[in-house]
């Protein structure tokens, strides 16, 4: 069995998985609304600045948190529910097969070239018998990257199979932002003084976007949208 992500549980149910998701929403939530509160009671210009620009940091990492934990216990779900209910890998989404076909073909192969390995993935998988069950492998299938950019976030959409074009306009409101601001100060570089209005108009945005991200999630769940149609 390949090695999964130690940081995901196993979802016996869809409301275990919902839990998780609500459980991971809450406590970033929660650090952001407090540094939202401590920015809005400071009395001094300075460290108000000083508090937003350390705040745009926190939100770039608990965007990146979220959308990595909430993606990758998505698949996790889905791997679990494959389990328990021996679903057919005939009955599931083509997209789902994809995934367990590619996690076979990325699967070290010791002396095996990798058209040689592909061909052979490719083969065996078209002669599968339909009515086998098959364990879908997650670990390391989302990957943020260097940068949780929006082509990075469409890429994770992308990979779990599902669509997140309805919260495109509302991802591109801050992420561009925030992603440069931590570039630049991870890197130990200077910013111009980040404004406290924009620090609460980026983070109130995100924390919409989070919110919806999670439905997208959980609707999927719900819907069994890893099942062949």
């Amino acid at each position: 069995m390949d090695e999964q992500h130690s940081d995901v549980p196993d979802f016996p149910t869809v409301d275990a998985f919902d839990i998780f998701l609500d459980n991971e929403q809450l406590w970033r939530s929660t650090e952001i609304e407090a540094l939202r509160r401590h920015l809005q009671g400071s009395g001094d210009p300075a460290w108000s600045e000083t508090l937003a620009r350390a705040g745009i940091t926190m939100l770039y990492a608990h965007w990146e948190g979220f959308v990595k934990q909430a993606a990758e216990s998505y698949l996790a779900y889905i791997s679990e529910r494959i389990r328990r209910n021996a679903i057919a890998i005939g009955t599931l989404s083509d997209h789902v097969r994809a995934l367990i076909v590619y996690k076979r073909y990325t699967k070290p192969s010791e002396g095996e070239r990798p058209i040689p390995r592909f061909l052979r993935v490719t083969k065996e998988s078209l002669a599968e018998d339909p009515t086998a069950v098959v364990e879908l492998s997650y670990h390391k299938l989302v990957e943020t990257e260097a940068n949780l950019n929006f082509a990075v976030f469409r890429s994770i959409g992308a990979t779990i199979g599902l669509d997140t074009t309805k919260i495109d306009i509302l991802v591109k409101s801050f992420d561009a932002n925030i992603v440069a601001f931590r570039m630049t100060l991870a890197h130990g570089g200077r910013i111009d003084p980040v404004e406290v209005e924009a620090f609460h108009r980026y983070s109130a945005r995100l924390l919409e976007a989070i919110n919806e991200f999670k439905y997208i999630l959980l609707d999927a769940a719900l819907d069994e949208a890893f099942k062949a149609s």
